[in-house]
């Protein structure tokens, strides 16, 4: 996704978001949309360009352009959800604003109109 694509979002009960599940959120009166790498509850730590959740389970997902240099823990309680930017190393996420307020999420992303695909 980049800035200006018009995106496709539907509502959701918080039962429905998954891991990697892309969404829209409220953040100092902007629009965000990012992506779920934390749910409820959970401890995530990003190791290198690996994301592991509660220490035994990685998220299957590439994010070979992201390397951290150091270990980060992200603290999710139990209302609120962790997210990453897919373009990492210049991100506004969970790194550096905490987890999210679930109350705070709009929308599941669903499809990128502007690129014609499914997210």
């Amino acid at each position: 996704m980049r800035h200006g694509d018009y995106l496709l979002g539907v509502n959701f009960s918080r039962k429905q978001l998954q891991y990697c599940n892309v969404v829209a959120f409220n953040y100092n009166s902007k629009l965000i949309v990012k992506r779920l790498i934390g749910l409820p509850g959970d401890q995530v730590n990003i190791v290198g360009e690996n994301i592991w959740i509660n220490n035994n389970y990685k998220l299957p997902m590439n994010f070979s352009q992201f390397k951290s240099k150091e270990s980060i823990e992200i603290i999710t309680t139990h209302n609120s959800v962790s997210v990453l930017g897919d373009n990492s190393n210049n991100s506004l996420d969970s790194r550096k604003i905490g987890s999210i307020p679930i109350e705070d999420i709009k929308f599941r992303i669903i499809f990128n109109i502007t690129r014609f695909r499914v997210i």
